[in-house]
């Protein structure tokens, strides 16, 4: 039975694409090995449909059969993969089973410091911070060390361990445990996600005399960078760190940043400043074809903007691209390209555009 486990854990992510295709005659023990078998030396490798048979037969096992420590912990970690893998609607049920195998383990084995590394790791993919936190406890309890992808999870699942960072980075040192390039990504996010470009750039100083900062954690810093002045409304900063980001083709994410940056762009079009081919430019680095659709403010944004600055051409791009999209074009919308129209001294077209569509003129 342990070279069956060894077999399932050298290759389990291939067994995971594997139709695992066992009869109910036989006992789970016998249903689980036969499976390994068929997936590993036949090499069917097909469609990831399930290997629910061969886990639950191996889950009996772990009650059934003398599994060595280190096999209920391989057996754990095809598990918890499983769970990563599962679309996020089942991740919850899947940490159940996760949790139910790990009982089993506990009572028939002694957990590790991989196993309970793996089942923190688990409840923070799962969104469970507080099934975490009692897994961290044990392992304080039992004195198991961490390693730093679990303290990385932490990092990013558990709200009281982001609200203080720099503590944390601290407890991990501490503990004889190093952030790695993973951890600071995560820090960067997060500085991200509050907008929090001053801290931001202190990571990366940090990274950069540890000579650990990357190419990904830059365009991180930059686009945190775009956030945090377009929320301070510093336009002049703002632009010096768009043309670098468009000029380096650093990538925008059309449902984080983009819609921040255009807001602010609408602000400042609203004064008189022409921010439309920048805003055009931002648009397409930030939305390449029609696999990627940004949310509908995006393109209120620049309708707003290209009315305000009188492009009316640049107005009816969009709207034609809203249709190839099958988005509705609202009244509002149409205003907006009337005002393009009327910005752009085109009063003609503009009117005929109030006539048509019924919109009344303040």
């Amino acid at each position: 039975m342990r070279r069956v486990v060894h077999r399932l854990a050298s290759g389990h992510r291939a067994l995971q694409r594997a139709v695992c295709s066992t009869s109910a005659s036989v006992t789970p023990l016998v249903d689980a090995e036969e499976g390994l078998h068929e997936a590993f030396e036949g090499m069917e490798l097909r469609t990831h449909t399930d290997m629910l048979a061969l886990v639950k037969g191996l889950e009996s096992a772990v009650e059934t059969v003398q599994l060595g420590d280190e096999e209920a912990c391989m057996l754990l970690d095809v598990q918890v993969s499983r769970m990563e893998e599962s679309p996020a609607d089942e991740t919850r049920k899947e940490l159940q089973k996760v949790r139910v195998l790990f009982k089993q383990i506990e009572a028939n084995h002694s957990p590790g410091a991989a196993c309970y590394n793996m089942m923190i790791i688990a409840c923070c993919c799962a969104g469970e911070p507080a099934l975490a936190e009692t897994y961290i406890e044990k392992t304080r309890e039992k004195g198991i060390p961490l390693t730093a992808t679990t303290y990385n999870a932490m990092l990013q699942h558990v709200p009281r361990y982001g609200a203080d960072m720099e503590g944390f980075v601290t407890t991990m040192k501490e503990a004889g445990v190093q952030p790695d390039g993973e951890t600071y990504k995560v820090i960067l996010n997060k500085c991200k996600a509050s907008c929090d470009g001053v801290a931001a750039m202190k990571t990366l100083r940090d990274m950069k005399q540890k000579e650990e900062a990357t190419a990904e954690h830059h365009n991180i810093v930059m686009q945190t960078l775009a956030l945090y002045f377009a929320n301070k409304g510093d336009g002049e900063r703002l632009r010096s760190t768009l043309d670098v980001i468009l000029a380096t083709g650093i990538p925008l994410h059309p449902y984080e940043e983009l819609p921040s940056i255009l807001s602010h762009l609408v602000r400042e079009a609203r004064t008189g400043s022409d921010t439309a081919a920048l805003a055009t430019s931002l648009y397409h680095a930030a939305v390449p074809d029609t696999s990627v659709t940004p949310p509908l403010a995006v393109y209120h944004s620049l309708l707003r903007i290209y009315a305000h600055t009188g492009h009316p051409d640049s107005s009816i791009a969009i709207l034609k691209e809203l249709q190839a999209r099958d988005i509705e074009t609202t009244t509002v919308m149409i205003e907006k390209l009337a005002e393009a129209h009327l910005q752009a001294g085109d009063t003609e077209t503009a009117q005929q555009l109030f006539e048509k569509h019924g919109i009344e003129r303040d």
